[in-house]
């Protein structure tokens, strides 16, 4: 399943629907794929410039056959992130353009993917101690840029940091950078963008707390015989 986000909408692609509920507050239109490859961009045009529908679904036997289609008619632009912890298990955020957003930019060419996701947590907050975990998720959002319709792909992973110090870098934006207290992530006052808040509601982050107090622990034992 691709879920693509488009302004505050989502077009999903999927081989199975499961929102067919009648308690379902969403306003869903139901889509089957027979080939017609017009149909993916025209629903593109349709939630980008304001469909009365909160989501759209389109099944199909091989949703990512339809992905592939996409990327045809889109501009692809891959994109690299963290979801970085510290050792209160508090989240990094920042925020720029009047939304909390998570720190991420674009991928340089002959860049990795891993390598872009730390330059860019490194750059948007001033942070040098990072450690990288584990790679977390991907998402998917279209927006337009002097009139091409841009597909950005995010690719999100896990990380450490217990730096205090975090330096927003205002040339990108960003007006402020903190480590947020995960219980907070969904106050309506930290306004974040669907397309995260969809990634963060499929984070364990009791088990992720944990890990990064185990983490730090484990570091902190390593420094300590070294000395």
């Amino acid at each position: 399943m691709y879920k693509i986000y488009i302004n505050n909408k989502v077009l999903i692609l999927t081989s199975q629907s499961e929102t067919f509920l009648s308690d379902n507050p969403l306003k869903i239109l139901h889509k089957r794929y027979y080939g017609d490859k017009k149909l993916l961009k025209n629903l593109i045009n349709q939630l980008e410039v304001g469909s009365p529908y909160d989501q759209i679904e389109v099944l199909a036997k091989n949703p990512k056959e339809l992905f592939r289609i996409i990327k045809t008619f889109l501009v692809p632009v891959k994109a690299g992130g963290g979801l970085v912890f510290n050792s209160n298990g508090h989240l990094l955020t920042i925020f720029r353009k009047g939304h909390w957003d998570l720190p991420k930019g674009k991928i340089e060419a002959f860049e990795g993917k891993k390598k872009a996701a730390i330059r860019e947590v490194q750059e948007e907050c001033g942070i040098d101690d990072l450690f990288l975990v584990e790679k977390a998720a991907k998402t998917y959002h279209v927006f337009t840029k002097k009139k091409k319709q841009i597909l950005k792909i995010s690719h999100w992973y896990f990380m450490f940091s217990d730096q205090k110090k975090l330096i927003p870098q205002e040339n990108e934006g960003i007006e402020n950078a903190v480590w947020l207290d995960t219980k907070k992530v969904f106050d309506l006052k930290y306004n974040f963008y669907p397309n995260l808040k969809d990634l963060l509601a499929q984070i364990d982050f009791n088990q992720w707390k944990q890990k990064s107090i185990e983490h730090f622990s484990n570091k902190k034992t390593e420094n300590g015989k070294k000395k």
